[in-house]
């Protein structure tokens, strides 16, 4: 399967763009402009960033890395701005698993070997997290997941700010309300929350 090494973001190969596009259906983060300011703005000038494809003319999957040498080692292209991070595929993808088999099996044939593929800061309720378990395990290499970091949603679906509020630490309330009324005092901005 295909890999492309530095490629350029801006002009992928269209049914690539689409992968991409799809995938951004998603998140934001998986627009080809994301991808292009982070392999030109967000490595070090030698690294290599690599887009690994699990077919070339309809990819279902594609995993974006940057290099590094001695030993080579590949890491998930990503930063800690980067809050939704993982495998590019679009949703509801039932030919997931099997692409980033590919990706993975891919990558273990490389030569020079790769001896560590590092993806860090994954969300492990993606459902490209469990993929990317599988797929690099069935390709013979160790996996171990840690936690890298986390980005922390909270489900607000029916919750009004007032009761948001409530349902916070007495200390956080107080600080609300002392700032709230230091501001009001001040009479120089105001808030509204919807």
């Amino acid at each position: 399967m295909p890999s492309l090494e530095n490629p350029d973001f801006l002009n992928l190969p269209a049914a690539v763009d689409a992968l991409f596009r799809r995938a951004a259906e998603r998140s934001f983060f998986a627009l080809p402009i994301w991808y292009h300011v982070l392999s030109r703005y967000g490595t070090g000038k030698a690294a290599a960033s690599r887009l690994y494809l699990d077919d070339e003319t309809a990819p279902k999957a594609a995993l974006v890395c940057v290099e590094t040498a001695a030993p080579r080692r590949l890491d998930g292209l990503s930063t800690y701005y980067s809050t939704e991070h993982g495998p590019i595929y679009a949703p509801g993808e039932p030919g997931l698993v099997l692409g980033l088999a590919r990706i993975a099996t891919t990558i273990a044939g490389e030569a020079p070997p790769c001896h560590v593929v590092r993806l860090a800061g994954l969300d492990p309720r993606d459902a490209g997290y469990a993929g990317l378990i599988e797929s690099f395990a069935g390709a013979g290499w160790a996996v171990f997941p840690y936690f890298d970091s986390g980005t922390w949603y909270e489900d607000a679906r029916g919750l009004d700010f007032p009761r948001y509020l409530a349902e916070r630490p007495t200390a956080l309330r107080n600080t609300w309300r002392r700032r709230s009324a230091k501001l009001d005092a001040a009479g120089r901005a105001s808030m509204i929350f919807h």
